[in-house]
């Protein structure tokens, strides 16, 4: 006979949120305190992992679930606890676009895939721009997001 030890979690979940996709679901559980902007990042990744192929009618293809994996590695790496929500837009080609445009900042991250990422960012009030690909060194994002976060909560 095989026994189990209870699994105790160290705070009661806060919300649990399902989203039926092409095959099987994919199960959000937020678990105590996260900031604020991970609740409607991770529903809004939940709902466009659910779009059919053709979702524009221009034959755009069902969103790639390697880019939707490799979003929430990312966002970990670089957003702060401050941080605006991104809008989770999907892309013709599968990929998917975290945008940001607040407190004349303009960013934009496509997401490839775990480890490629193309960027565009603008800084109107600062007079800088400058469009990438990243790839392994995610600082030139950090400093992107600490700056949106701390002019936004101006």
């Amino acid at each position: 006979m095989s026994t189990t030890a209870p699994v105790s979690l160290p705070e009661p979940l806060r919300s649990v949120v399902e989203y039926p996709l092409r095959r099987g679901k994919l199960v959000l559980a937020l678990q105590g305190t996260t900031p604020a902007w991970v609740e409607p990042t991770l529903k809004k990744l939940g709902e466009i992992l659910r779009l059919p192929p053709n979702w524009d009618s221009y034959g755009a293809r069902p969103i790639d679930l390697a880019c939707a994996w490799a979003v929430w590695p990312l966002l970990s790496a670089i957003m702060r606890d401050d941080s605006p929500p991104p809008a989770v837009i999907p892309m013709s080609r599968g990929h998917i676009q975290l945008e940001w445009h607040a407190a004349g900042i303009d960013l934009e991250i496509e997401v490839i895939d775990a480890r490629h990422f193309r960027v565009s960012f603008e800084d109107a009030p600062a007079g800088e721009a400058w469009e990438k690909d990243i790839e392994d060194d995610l600082g030139e994002l950090i400093d992107a997001v600490a700056r949106l976060s701390l002019r936004d909560a101006r």
